[in-house]
């Protein structure tokens, strides 16, 4: 668990860390993007409007998106702790559960990052009364750098939380069977949606901080332009003193407005309104006796990033000092459309480029992906088909590599195959190798009993003869002969019948399996072909065998007699082999019938198989024997066999 603390411990370095620096970068740029107005923030003057300065808000941005990230880190991390110590959940559960949480994180994170500090800031502005339009503006460049922020620390941050389900992975789960399940059970995320998932919001963020960039530029020129054109108007038209306000209202209104929504204002220098056409806000007063007359200039502000300001002239009217001006707005809604639809069809158009690209670089790479599980999956695949080289990049040594990976594979599966029929061969001729010795034990005594019947045979001739010339030997002596000599022909008939099958049973199993064509036979010839060739080897190991036939013995099957006898002698050889040469045990072949299937059960009472060979069996070839096995003989506990009734 120490590494896993160390890359915990980075994890959350490297997200502060990189929220301080990027907010850092993007602190003296906020302002210009928004256009604030000279001199209103760090000041006291901003401290009334505000009751924070500007610098006060930042940090309170940045450290409300480090307490979010760094609360969500220590609970996510308390977590894992739980769910790692955990001895009730299963292995599978238990990474799953792990792979999900750690998945999650960084994307709960990155929400949060920019939904928690946007919610602030338009909280922040509703309680300061600004206007939608100033509310959104100031959100959408907030949210251009929180989501900023949000993307780099995804972006970095995503290999650390790689690397600590990794160090869990290989500190916890050596089953390469548990990782599967693990891969089955998640949800499936492409590649294509993760490079989305980072590039457009990159993508937004380009387009806003081009948008007000320009935006902003555009703003600050006309504001210059109209400004020296008002303020050419107020020198020309405005004198300095008035004898009455409806008088200088007059001077006022006679002045050409640059745009429809242009108005004039008076104020008193208390701040109160006396005359005038257009409504104002207090920044906008707060303003020019705070902060404009204070610097010597005659522009205000209606309020933070706002377009609309204003040009002002010190006037006595009646003797009393008054302020008059005009409050223009420096953009147009022509501007704003035309920024706003450029920006939307620059970014609807990177996204198409982008989801096109995609496609087309993942598509060589769907195709290998492909052809692998294709290599993996098929019992007969096509390592024939060559992936065309249509580039010379990364995407083409991919193919490459997995071109050679095919060919190297088609030769190690053409080895196989070469293989795989000389070791059924000597598999196959290994147990006839075993059954001849006690096919070769079991020919001698018949054999050595049709010698015998001969003799007696030859006895009872020369009996016979003797007995023609024999005076007292009358017809039932003869028939007694005869009937002793037609005993004698009936026991070579039976051992010459028995020798006949078993050399029709050593024949079949002699013959190549791949040769044999499928036939007819019954339950009854199957038995006795299995007695023949596995007799001497059961009398040997003074193992009986015990057939169950739950059957009809004359149900018959339609496949090959020869490979299912072959089976059989297996499990039996198997069977035998787990006594260990003990004696005075037995094995039984049980014949029951499910449907129209006939299975065939053979069963031993030895110590069974270790749970190491269970768990490999089918899988791979296994043996316990050593030297003296190969792992290809069938080792199966039921054996189903299709057959007709």
């Amino acid at each position: 668990m120490g590494d896993f603390k160390k890359k915990w411990k980075k994890l959350i370095f490297m997200y502060n860390i990189i929220d301080i620096i990027a907010v850092l970068v993007f602190y003296p740029f906020i302002p210009k993007l928004l256009n604030y107005p000279p001199d209103s923030i760090n000041n006291a003057f901003q401290v009334e409007i505000n009751g924070l300065t500007y610098t006060q808000q930042y940090i309170s941005i940045l450290l409300l998106c480090i307490l979010v990230e760094n609360l969500i880190l220590f609970l996510t991390r308390r977590k894992l702790g739980k769910l790692l110590l955990d001895d009730t959940t299963t292995t599978t559960k238990k990474y799953v559960a792990v792979t999900r949480i750690i998945e999650a994180t960084p994307k709960i994170i990155y929400l949060l990052q920019i939904i928690a500090p946007v919610v602030s800031i338009t909280c922040t502005f509703l309680i300061l009364k600004g206007s939608w339009d100033v509310i959104l503006r100031v959100c959408l460049v907030f949210l251009t750098m929180l989501l900023s922020v949000a993307t780099l620390s995804y972006v970095f941050c995503k290999g650390l939380f790689k690397d600590i389900l990794i160090e869990i992975f290989n500190k916890n789960d050596k089953d390469n069977n548990v990782k599967s399940e693990i891969l089955n059970e998640l949800k499936r995320h492409s590649i294509k949606v993760s490079v989305v998932f980072i590039v457009i919001p990159l993508l937004l963020i380009t387009s806003v901080l081009i948008t007000f960039i320009c935006y902003s530029t555009s703003i600050v020129t006309n504001g210059e332009n109209i400004y020296e054109i008002y303020a050419r108007e107020l020198d020309e038209r405005i004198s300095s003193q008035y004898n009455y306000i409806p008088e200088l209202e007059n001077s006022l209104n006679a002045i050409k407005k640059y745009n429809e929504n242009d108005g004039y204002f008076v104020i008193a220098m208390d701040g109160e309104r006396v005359g005038g056409n257009i409504e104002f806000s207090d920044f906008f007063v707060k303003y020019i006796t705070d902060v404009a007359m204070k610097k010597g200039t005659n522009k205000t502000y209606e309020f933070y990033a706002t377009d609309y300001e204003g040009i002002f002239k010190t006037v006595i009217v009646n003797n009393q000092q008054v302020v008059a001006g005009i409050k223009y707005t420096i953009s147009t809604p022509d501007m704003i459309q035309s920024v706003i639809i450029v920006s939307i069809l620059l970014v609807l158009i990177s996204i198409g480029l982008l989801l096109y690209s995609l496609n087309y670089i993942f598509r060589d790479i769907t195709l290998v992906t492909k052809r692998l599980n294709n290599m993996a999956k098929a019992k007969d695949a096509d390592l024939g088909n060559r992936i065309p080289i249509s580039s010379n990049d990364e995407i083409n040594d991919l193919i490459k590599s997995f071109t050679a990976v095919q060919e190297r594979t088609n030769n190690y599966i053409e080895q196989i195959h070469e293989g795989q029929d000389l070791l059924v061969e000597r598999e196959r001729l290994a147990s006839l190798g075993q059954m001849i010795g006690g096919i070769a034990h079991n020919l001698k005594t018949p054999i050595m009993s049709i010698a015998g019947a001969a003799e007696g045979l030859t006895d009872l001739i020369k009996e016979y003869d003797s007995s023609i010339e024999d005076p007292e030997v009358n017809a039932q002596d003869h028939h007694d002969i005869a009937k002793d000599m037609q005993n004698w022909v009936d026991k070579v008939k039976d051992y010459t019948s028995y020798m006949s099958d078993v050399i029709t049973a050593v024949k079949g199993q002699a013959v190549a399996l791949s040769d044999e064509q499928a036939t007819d036979f019954n339950v009854e010839e199957l038995v006795k072909r299995v007695n023949i060739l596995m007799r001497h080897e059961l009398k040997n190991a003074l193992v009986t065998l015990n057939v169950n036939m739950n059957v009809d013995s004359n149900t018959t099957l339609d496949g090959n007699i020869n490979s299912l006898v072959q089976v059989i002698n297996n499990m039996i050889s198997n069977a035998i082999q787990c006594y260990n040469g003990q004696p005075d045990n037995s094995i039984d072949m049980n014949f029951t019938r499910e449907g129209n299937e006939l299975i065939i059960e053979i069963r031993d009472y030895g110590p069974g198989l270790p749970k190491e060979v269970k768990d490999k069996l089918f899988k791979e070839m296994i043996t316990t024997k050593g030297k003296n096995g190969t792992g290809l003989r069938t080792i199966y506990v039921i054996l189903k066999y299709s057959c007709a009734f």
